[in-house]
């Protein structure tokens, strides 16, 4: 939702998913979403939106890495800047060895500022922005940062501005680790342009679709359909597909067909059942209710 790119030090609104951290700036920011804007002007009638279906995410490595599991708090750990070192990294809930052996310099691939992964990520790894008590912490930008560790040196690559630049940053740089939506399954491993790539588990759970809907599994945010504010009304082309298109995305039968997306309970007429709703997509059992700091909310109940 719109809210999370905004910057919390304009306006009264201070607490919202992404608290500023994932705002778009720099020329990025003027050329494609223009000056900063408070989270309540974003979230206002001015800027019509919807949210439209959920998306659930998931973290790959390079296959030079034996793992397949790594606990949320590890994750976190290397992507908040708190670790650069595999050697220093539990290899999973369930192990007490480290992901490496030897001293391993940690190569992270990130997607750009201003990206939803991106702020999906930080927001579900940090609760960046929405907590309001305690410290505060966030993903940090380590692009082209040297990171040197007993085992060598290296350089953090730039962020990628497409999820298959950021599969690829993984794919041709060992030792490193992404993070992407979970419908490029197909496009990475033995056989594909993306072999060396491949998605882990998180403390131990499987990032699937049908995980994602039963609430096993909670690395999923609520997409926006987001309609230009200059368009709004004038009956114009854009104008036209925006009112047309949000109901067609809200409705389990007519949503996107993706290996990510779950339908939103409760809007059009989506009802979460056991076992799950397929219609073109499962019905999730659970909602954010378009706020990506609120906790997923048991919809059966």
């Amino acid at each position: 939702e719109p809210g999370v790119f905004g910057n919390p030090t304009i306006g009264t609104t201070k607490s919202w998913g992404g608290g500023g951290n994932d705002d778009p700036y720099l020329t990025y920011a003027t050329t494609f979403t223009g000056p900063d804007l408070a989270v309540s002007t974003l979230n206002s009638a001015a800027f019509p939106q919807n949210i439209i279906f959920q998306q659930v995410f998931g973290f790959v490595v390079n296959t030079s890495l034996t793992i397949t599991d790594l606990p949320k708090e590890a994750i976190a750990a290397i992507f908040d800047g708190e670790v650069d070192d595999w050697s220093q990294v539990p290899s999973g809930t369930s192990s007490s060895g480290t992901v490496t052996s030897s001293s391993t310099p940690i190569v992270v691939c990130n997607r750009e500022v201003g990206s939803g992964t991106r702020g999906s990520t930080d927001i579900f790894l940090n609760g960046d922005g929405c907590n309001t008590v305690g410290s505060l912490i966030n993903l940090t930008d380590v692009a082209g940062s040297v990171v040197s560790v007993p085992g060598g040196t290296v350089t953090e690559p730039a962020d990628n501005f497409a999820t298959l630049l950021e599969l690829d940053c993984v794919n041709k740089n060992p030792n490193s680790i992404g993070y992407a939506s979970i419908d490029n399954s197909s496009k990475i491993g033995t056989g594909t342009s993306e072999p060396n790539v491949k998605f882990i588990t998180v403390s131990t759970v499987a990032a699937s679709q049908v995980n994602g809907a039963l609430g096993v599994y909670s690395y999923v945010y609520e997409a926006s359909l987001n309609e230009n504010p200059t368009e709004k009304g004038t009956g114009s082309n854009g104008d036209t597909f925006y009112k047309n298109a949000w109901p067609v995305l809200q409705t389990a039968a007519t949503t996107a067909k993706s290996a990510q997306v779950l339908a939103i309970p409760g809007l059009q007429g989506n009802t979460p059942t056991l076992p799950l709703t397929i219609g073109n997509e499962p019905v999730s059992l659970y909602t954010r209710g378009g706020n990506s700091c609120t906790p997923l909310q048991d919809q059966l109940l």
